[in-house]
């Protein structure tokens, strides 16, 4: 079940992950290193720090985290179900490798963010900003959206695109597969922008 609103509110708490309760809402904690495999479920972390940024391997089942700061850290091979993700700084966060299955990430900084190799079913970036990401030989199954996005010099090479929605998100300089391209969704300003990078000439 999604992490609930009402769950006990723990405030201004020092703690190590081990300690961190599922159906508990985490306001303004310090969370300390995790000394098991870092395994949550059903938490709200909200405005927290984390004094490690090696979170590689884990476990995030029906997690809410918002405004939580992920600068450079390691996502790499973590499962991520049933999440949302909300105004959090993931700037140069590496997710290789991991599998996000109905994640949804909302108004985030995710610049330089590196998502390439993972599997992604059911993940929606919303007023996200993406700039200079990658998302390279990233495997999609049932949809994969942005909207609202800046995606300005984002990297999908390798990467299938007919289950990718890009309507309404800015993507100059977009990188990608051209013989990979057919079925992905977008509007008709950004038709030109594919147009131009399969080398097709547009005169008026």
């Amino acid at each position: 079940m999604p992490a609930n609103s009402e769950y006990p509110i723990v405030k201004d708490q020092t703690m190590p992950f081990d300690d961190l309760e599922p159906e508990h809402h985490y306001l303004n904690c310090e969370i300390t290193f995790a000394h098991d495999a870092l395994k949550l479920s059903d938490v709200i972390l909200d405005h927290c720090t984390f004094q490690q940024a090696n979170f590689s391997a884990g476990e995030w089942l029906d997690c809410t985290i918002k405004r939580c700061r992920f600068l450079n850290a390691d996502f790499r091979n973590c499962q991520f179900y049933r999440c949302t993700m909300i105004g959090n700084q993931l700037i140069g966060a590496d997710f290789t490798g991991s599998h996000l299955k109905a994640v949804t990430l909302n108004d985030n900084q995710a610049d330089y963010a590196n998502f390439s190799e993972t599997t992604l079913d059911q993940v929606s970036f919303n007023s996200t900003h993406l700039q200079e990401s990658a998302f390279q030989a990233v495997s999609i199954k049932h949809s994969l959206s942005f909207k609202q996005c800046t995606l300005t010099s984002a990297d999908f090479s390798d990467t299938p695109l007919k289950l990718v929605d890009l309507r309404t998100s800015e993507i100059a300089d977009l990188r990608f597969s051209p013989q990979l391209a057919v079925g992905c969704t977008i509007d008709s300003f950004q038709a030109i922008t594919f147009a131009l990078a399969l080398g097709v000439r547009i005169e008026d």
